[in-house]
């Protein structure tokens, strides 16, 4: 990361694993940001850009948009390593 201006973290889950194992989902989400944000801070990066789910927000019917003010309902352990966050 040493001289990044930005760093930023993107959702991944493969959709059938996702509810299979919660320890590699929580390990990979929680602590792997955690060991992004100290080694951005200790470096100085000026901009850490994190994106998370919309399945922080649970079934979404079609045609609707999450929006942040909706209420956190994850279904998985990935979205709720993501909502934790």
């Amino acid at each position: 990361m040493c001289g990044c201006d930005a760093v930023f973290i993107l959702p991944q889950s493969p959709r059938r694993q996702k509810y299979l194992r919660a320890r590699p989902v929580i390990q990979t989400n929680v602590t792997g940001t955690f060991i992004l944000l100290e080694v951005a801070r200790k470096i100085s990066v000026s901009r850490f850009v994190h994106v998370s789910t919309d399945e922080v927000y649970g079934d979404i019917p079609p045609g609707v948009f999450a929006m942040k003010k909706f209420p956190l309902q994850p279904s998985s352990p990935y979205s709720a390593s993501k909502a934790a966050l």
